[in-house]
């Protein structure tokens, strides 16, 4: 699918952007491509690159899908709503010590939320981010040829080849939110952990601008540990201030109650919804 970036109000000239996601171009090229074209507001092209290298740090990210953005209430200026950022991960993410010799994967050491300007997340102590998690407890088998599936298991569990994927999202211990800037929320990962596949749920209350920004856009990072880039993600923000997805808000009260969320659903029938 294609990204299209509009018109700025206030830029002394208005462009569109359209990106294509990622291509594996084997023809002419090994490797994964953007396809960027700058056009005018007429739709002509005025400029553009078919053969841009998608960065590494990108590349170890495609087992994760894009972020989405939860609204529990209406979006009504100058007010407090909560805020559930989903995360998706499709397969597991290896710790600092199993992605030393697994050069197509990263430890993840943070995840960083930061909002658009003039919104501020209301996050005064630990307590005020809630994390949920549904983990996905999978099998590692290595590929091969057995003559029954009693022998598969057999031999695989006495060569060790079965092994259970962790269980749980890989907190720092300690204090892992950092919340002191208003405009950045930062959920510290213990690299030395390997992080599960599963969804994973971060919730927290954020104060809400009088006017939109012209840019609303929020940025979700996952920060490696080491020496590679991060990941960004760009979240679009709500262009309508009413309505919410009923039937998303009650998946994300089952998971939590059932991650042992203290408190979640009196929470929000008393207006934390």
């Amino acid at each position: 699918g294609d990204y299209r970036v509009g018109s700025v109000p206030g830029l002394t000239r208005s462009v569109v952007m359209q990106l294509s996601n990622t291509t594996q171009i084997a023809e002419f090229h090994t490797g994964y491509y953007f396809e960027l074209a700058i056009m005018n507001t007429s739709g002509r092209v005025m400029d553009a690159n078919y053969f841009i290298p998608a960065p590494q740090s990108l590349l170890q990210a495609v087992s994760m899908l894009q972020p989405e953005l939860i609204w529990h209430q209406d979006r009504l200026p100058e007010t407090t709503v909560r805020l559930t950022v989903r995360l998706q991960v499709l397969r597991p993410i290896c710790s600092a010590e199993d992605c030393s010799q697994a050069s197509e994967e990263f430890p993840l050491s943070e995840l960083r939320i930061e909002l658009p300007q003039g919104f501020q997340h209301a996050v005064r102590t630990e307590n005020g981010l809630t994390v949920g998690q549904d983990v996905q407890i999978l099998q590692q088998v290595q590929p091969g040829t057995w003559t029954s599936y009693e022998d598969f298991v057999a031999e695989a569990e006495g060569a060790g080849l079965i092994a259970t994927m962790p269980t749980e999202l890989p907190l720092r211990v300690g204090k892992y939110a950092l919340y002191d800037n208003p405009e950045v929320l930062r959920v510290m990962m213990a690299a030395e952990r390997p992080m599960p596949a599963g969804e994973f749920l971060f919730s927290f209350m954020v104060q809400l601008p009088r006017q939109l920004p012209a840019i609303n856009m929020w940025q979700i990072l996952l920060i490696p540990a080491g020496t590679l880039d991060p990941v960004t993600f760009l979240i679009p923000g709500y262009a309508d201030q009413r309505g919410v997805d009923s039937d998303l808000l009650r998946h994300v009260d089952f998971v939590m109650v059932r991650s042992g969320a203290q408190d979640w659903l009196q929470d929000q029938s008393t207006g934390g919804r």
